[in-house]
C-alpha cells in the first residue's frame, strides 16, 4: 500500500484523540503523530479581521462627516457662517439689521 495519509485537525478545540483500527491482515504499520507549535496564520481569518477593522475605520469617518455636516447645518440655521468668529458674526448681524432697517426706511 504504502501510502502516506496526513490527517490535519481543524481549529477547534486542543485536545484531540485518534483511533486507530487496523485490519488482523496488516502486519506492518507506522503511524507518526506531530505537533505543530509554530505561528498558524489562518488567512480567512485575518481577512475577516482586516474587513472588521476597515469596517471600523469607515464607520467612524461616517460618523465624523455626520457630525461635522451637522454642525453645519445647525451653523447655517443660526446664521453662523464657516470660520466666522463670534465678534465677526455679531458685527455681520449688526451690518444685516442696519441695511433692513435702512431699506425699509426707503418703503
Amino acid at each position: 500500500m504504502r501510502e502516506i495519509n496526513l490527517i490535519q485537525f481543524q481549529q477547534l478545540s486542543t485536545d484531540y484523540a485518534v483511533v486507530l483500527s487496523i485490519p488482523y491482515w496488516l502486519r506492518h504499520i507506522d503511524v507518526s503523530v506531530y505537533e505543530y507549535t509554530g505561528t498558524i496564520t489562518d488567512t480567512l481569518e485575518q481577512k475577516l479581521i482586516d474587513c472588521c477593522e476597515d469596517l471600523d475605520a469607515d464607520i467612524a469617518q461616517v460618523r465624523q462627516d455626520l457630525a461635522l455636516s451637522t454642525t453645519t447645518i445647525l451653523n447655517a440655521i443660526a446664521g453662523i457662517e464657516p470660520g466666522e468668529s463670534e465678534t465677526e458674526r455679531t458685527i455681520r448681524v449688526q451690518r444685516e439689521q442696519i441695511s433692513i432697517a435702512y431699506f425699509s426706511g426707503l418703503l
